[in-house]
């Protein structure tokens, strides 16, 4: 379940007897107006104040397993999940998988960037760059070190670093990979 906790005193405990769809927590994001997102193997819930609602596939996500969230900054919601990529933006729920270019569609990881490029790191193919509403490949192939990226952070400079299954730690600046494994 999720514990609320503030200055060490837990303040409230949510579960599926409060209407959680699952125990088990996958992802959290809180979004700009405050309200927590939360990604569990049975679906997506948003808990704004003291309203908590749930989108499954009924709704329209391409699987109810949720691994991770990330948003930009007109609102629009982005989801990972077991089974491809959906968005979520002015309750209008938009799914992106291998027609879009997605050559994976277990999605492990999201990030946003400062510069508003979204990277997907997937369990078995890849890394993907969103542009022009189409994915751009970044694979062994291209020189990243694997092609499980189950990690992806930008740091202060706009490098991104990427966490991989298999292969350690790599980086992407200038257009190039460098890989720190063992």
């Amino acid at each position: 379940g999720l514990v609320q906790n503030r200055h060490g005193r837990i303040i409230r405990t949510f579960t599926t007897k409060s209407g959680l769809p699952s125990d088990t927590i996958l992802s959290l994001f809180e979004d700009r107006s405050g309200s927590l997102w939360i990604g569990t193997p049975a679906g997506l819930s948003v808990l704004s104040g003291r309203v908590l609602r749930t989108y499954t596939t009924k709704d329209g996500l391409p699987d109810d397993s949720v691994f991770a969230l990330a948003a930009q900054g007109d609102g629009k919601l982005w989801i990972g999940t077991h089974s491809g990529l959906a968005s979520l933006h002015h309750g209008r729920i938009t799914v992106y998988g291998t027609k879009d270019g997605l050559i994976d569609k277990y999605i492990k990881c999201l990030r946003l960037t400062r510069s508003g490029d979204l990277w997907v790191g997937t369990n078995d193919g890849g890394l993907f760059r969103f542009i022009d509403g189409h994915f751009q490949p970044y694979r062994q192939q291209q020189g990243v070190g694997s092609n499980s990226i189950w990690a992806i952070y930008e740091d202060s400079r706009r490098t991104v670093w990427l966490g991989t299954a298999d292969s350690g730690l790599s980086m992407l600046a200038n257009g190039k990979s460098i890989m720190y494994s063992k």
